[in-house]
Order: C-alpha cells, then sequence, then structure tokens
C-alpha cells in the first residue's frame, strides 16, 4: 500500500489494529472482477 505522506506512528498503530480496509477507496466485495479473480484462482479450467 502507498500513501501520499508519511504516517504517524499512531496511524501505522492503527492499521496494524484495524486492518487497511478503511483506507480504500472502493470496497472490492462483490465486485466482478474479485469474483472472476477468486473463480480464476480456485478453479481449474481443462481443455
Amino acid at each position: 500500500m502507498i500513501f501520499h505522506s508519511a504516517l504517524e506512528q499512531e496511524d501505522i498503530q492503527e492499521l496494524m489494529d484495524k486492518g487497511y480496509v478503511n483506507y480504500l477507496a472502493v470496497d472490492p466485495e462483490g465486485k466482478l472482477g474479485t469474483t472472476w479473480g477468486h473463480i480464476k484462482a480456485t478453479h481449474y479450467l481443462r481443455e
């Protein structure tokens, strides 16, 4: 993850405690790209 500015110690601790999901602009849950990536990662398509 890349941030525009340096993080303070409190910011880093919050990321460690709560995770980075709160910092994302878009929720990836249920999106087509996320679903397709999961399908490709978990299923083999045999030719």
